[in-house]
C-alpha cells in the first residue's frame, strides 16, 4: 500500500500543472478510444493514473494530434490506402491537426493545457478503415497464392511466409476455384 502511495505522489510531483492530482474520469462508449477505455474495464485507481500519466508524457496529445494521426504513409502501406478512403471531412481534420501540430513544433511551443488531446477521444478514428483495407489485402495475397498468379518471381518469394502461414486456406481457396470454374464451364 505504502508502495502505490509512493508512485501516485510521484506521479502528482511530475506533472505540477495538474492540480489535485491526474484526471481519470474518463468518457467511456466512444466507437475509436484506446480499448482498455472503450471497453469500460475498471482498473484500479493507480493503474488509471499511470496510464494518464504516460499518456501526457507523450508528445503527440501536447500539440492536439490523435494516435491515428502518426501512422507513416511511406512505412505502412495499408496506413496509406486508409487515408486514400477516407472521407473529406476526416482528410481535412487530419490536415489542420498535423499542420498546427508542424507549426507548433516550428516553435518549439505546446498547445494550452485545456486544448491538450484527452485521452478518453477517439484516437483509433481508422481502425474500421484499416480493418477492410488489411482483410482486402489478405483476400488479394490469398487469391494470388491459391492461382499461383504472381507478378514476378520477387513476389512469389515475398508471399513464401504468407503461403506457409496459410496453407490450408490456400488449398482450400484452390478447391472452391476449381469447383466454381469447373462448374460454369460444364
Amino acid at each position: 500500500m505504502a508502495a502505490t502511495r509512493a508512485v501516485v505522489g510521484t506521479a502528482k510531483r511530475a506533472h505540477p500543472f495538474v492540480v489535485g492530482g491526474l484526471s481519470t474520469d474518463w468518457v467511456t462508449g466512444k466507437p475509436h478510444q484506446f480499448s482498455y477505455i472503450k471497453d469500460g474495464r475498471e482498473f484500479g485507481d493507480v493503474q488509471k493514473k499511470t496510464r494518464v500519466f504516460l499518456y501526457r508524457e507523450e508528445e503527440y496529445c501536447k500539440v492536439g494530434l490523435l494516435y491515428h494521426d502518426l501512422l507513416a504513409d511511406d512505412e505502412y502501406k495499408i496506413a496509406r490506402l486508409a487515408k486514400e478512403r477516407m472521407t473529406q471531412e476526416q482528410k481535412d481534420a487530419l490536415y489542420f491537426r498535423i499542420n498546427r501540430a508542424l507549426l507548433l513544433s516550428a516553435a518549439k511551443k505546446n498547445l494550452p493545457k485545456d486544448e491538450w488531446t484527452p485521452i478518453d477521444a477517439e484516437h483509433l478514428y481508422m481502425q474500421e478503415i484499416i480493418k477492410r483495407v488489411e482483410h482486402e489485402e489478405f483476400e488479394k495475397k490469398l487469391t494470388k497464392a491459391a492461382l499461383n498468379d504472381y507478378d514476378d518471381n520477387w513476389e512469389r518469394l515475398l508471399l513464401i511466409p504468407f503461403r506457409l502461414r496459410h496453407y490450408f486456406k490456400i488449398k482450400e481457396t484452390r478447391q472452391n476455384y476449381a469447383e466454381r470454374f469447373s462448374a460454369s464451364v460444364v
